[in-house]
């Protein structure tokens, strides 16, 4: 898995972030008694599970790999569930979430020239160009070398390419965290907002165990400590309250396309790897959560 789970991906109710002020209300108070206590709690909660997933991904999936059994048929495996079902889960989650509400978004996003579509194709080009450029560096830096020229190449290549998605998905947990409060005072009290941050927890938890399987040195020398400074950053910004819905709903968008360009290239299980059953029940489970979300949402 890679990026965003996808996750196993989960944003239950991002619907309602189509009503999303553009600025905070102003003379607002900055500071954490400003929120109520169910959304500063969300925050802190959410916070802190992917600060020790962040620090425990690579010790959770030597876990998960040293428990696979290959006399067991994979749905009978746990650790092949488990990436199934995360894979679902992403499937689902661009379907039913992520594609119909870069429509509702349209309402709130203010950037000259660009609506969320051509703000996510942006997000994929600028993506896809960064990938090309990452290989043309590697390319450039073995061109000297000669018998074994093309595994520096592709080590390099791979090198840059880690750094890039583990910067995408700080950016886009960041974001997550930052536009919480908004999403969480959408939700009617108790259910959805506990349905709201088991999705998330779910999808950005996996996520991030997708990271470290995708390159384990690299994982451990890039990421744990830049994700906690920024998710430190953004939940400062968050509980202050001080920047536009606007902008960073313009920002999610510009990432949508790099999370539907990471599910379907990567995220989707493959055959040999994964259990269909489990792969089916992961996304059946995010419609039902997604669905009890949204029946909790007040009218």
């Amino acid at each position: 898995m890679s990026l965003l789970l996808t996750v196993g991906a989960m944003r239950g109710a991002l619907g309602s972030l189509a009503t999303a002020s553009v600025l905070a209300p102003p003379g607002k108070a900055s500071s954490l008694e400003s929120l109520p206590p169910a959304t500063a709690l969300s925050l802190i909660i959410l916070y802190v599970l992917l600060l020790v997933f962040g620090f425990c991904a690579p010790a959770i999936n030597r876990f998960i790999n040293r428990s696979k059994e290959s006399s067991l048929p994979k749905h009978l495996s746990w650790p092949y569930g488990i990436r199934s079902f995360a894979g679902g889960m992403a499937a689902s989650y661009v379907f039913i979430l992520l594609i119909p509400e870069m429509q509702l978004f349209n309402s709130e996003i203010r950037v000259p020239f660009f609506n969320t579509y051509s703000l996510a194709l942006l997000g994929l080009l600028i993506f896809k160009g960064l990938q090309h450029y990452c290989r043309h560096l590697a390319q450039e830096r073995t061109r000297s070398m000669e018998e074994w020229a093309f595994v520096h190449s592709k080590s390099h290549e791979k090198h840059l390419s880690f750094r890039i998605s583990g910067y995408v998905f700080m950016a886009y947990s960041s974001l997550i965290l930052l536009t919480l409060p908004y999403q969480v005072s959408h939700l009617a009290p108790g259910m959805g907002v506990f349905l709201y941050l088991v999705t998330f927890s779910l999808h950005l938890c996996f996520e991030l165990l997708s990271l470290n399987d995708e390159s384990v040195k690299h994982y451990s020398q890039y990421v744990p400590i830049p994700l906690a400074i920024s998710l430190t950053a953004a939940l400062g910004l968050a509980l202050s309250e001080t920047l536009a819905q606007a902008y960073l709903l313009a920002c999610i968008s510009l990432l949508a396309g790099i999370i539907i360009y990471n599910v379907f290239l990567v995220e989707l299980p493959n055959p040999d790897r994964s259990s269909y059953v489990w792969f089916l029940i992961g996304a059946v489970a995010f419609v039902l959560l997604n669905s009890l979300t949204l029946r909790s949402v007040p009218h």
